[in-house]
């Protein structure tokens, strides 16, 4: 939109969306922890929580396709732009984390759902997309309507949203996005009398074949 548009119009959809989309999400009871660029995210708590957060994004949906696409259409009728987006949901358990240095710091939300919701709204196609979790959690109405189901069963390839988000990010972000190494405790004694590893070489030998697969 920034490539093909003034700035102050995309500036206006931006705010429109951004307001309606928090007005939403509070109301569901969800609380607004971030705004980046064009994005809003929220966390919800609670035992309905997956239910709130699948009919904030419905409610989301219907409110671009039924307010503001409308109002951009009557106030720039010479414009086709037609306002698209993507609500993504998952549902674990997270942690809070204060980064940065003193004075020039920010809580962020480490977990699983924060990860994959961020994924799931870089998919075209749809405007909401729930995972699994929280759709075995969703209230019956929120998963049929006159005994047929309200979604559609798509499968996630993990290792194709990767390969999705290299043509995006550098290798070394994308590892420390995706890559997770647990490393046992090992005392001191244990460490200096182990046998010889492998060498670095090999290792990288094996990252790099790793890579081509």
């Amino acid at each position: 939109m920034v490539d093909n548009y003034r700035w102050w119009f995309s500036a206006e959809i931006y705010k429109t969306f951004l307001k309606c989309s928090a007005d939403i999400i509070k109301q569901e009871g969800g609380v607004v922890t971030a705004y980046d660029g064009d994005r809003v995210m929220a966390v919800y708590t609670g035992d309905s929580k997956n239910s709130s957060a699948a009919l904030t994004a419905l409610k989301i949906n219907h409110c671009v396709s039924q307010i503001i696409q409308p109002a951009i259409d009557h106030q720039y009728p010479n414009t086709e732009f037609k306002l698209n987006h993507v609500v993504g949901i998952d549902s674990s358990q997270l942690r809070a984390a204060r980064i940065g240095v003193r004075g020039d710091n920010d809580i962020v939300w480490v977990g699983r759902a924060a990860n994959y919701a961020a994924k799931l709204t870089s998919m075209p196609g749809k405007p909401t997309r729930i995972t699994e979790a929280v759709y075995k959690r969703l209230r019956k109405d929120l998963k049929e309507t006159d005994g047929t189901s309200m979604w559609n069963a798509e499968y996630w390839d993990e290792k194709s949203m990767v390969a999705r988000y290299q043509r995006k990010l550098s290798g070394p972000l994308l590892d420390r996005i995706d890559l997770h190494i647990e490393v046992p405790a090992i005392s001191a004694p244990q460490l200096l009398d182990a046998p010889a590893g492998e060498t670095t070489a090999a290792i990288r030998a094996r990252v790099v074949a790793a890579r081509e697969r």
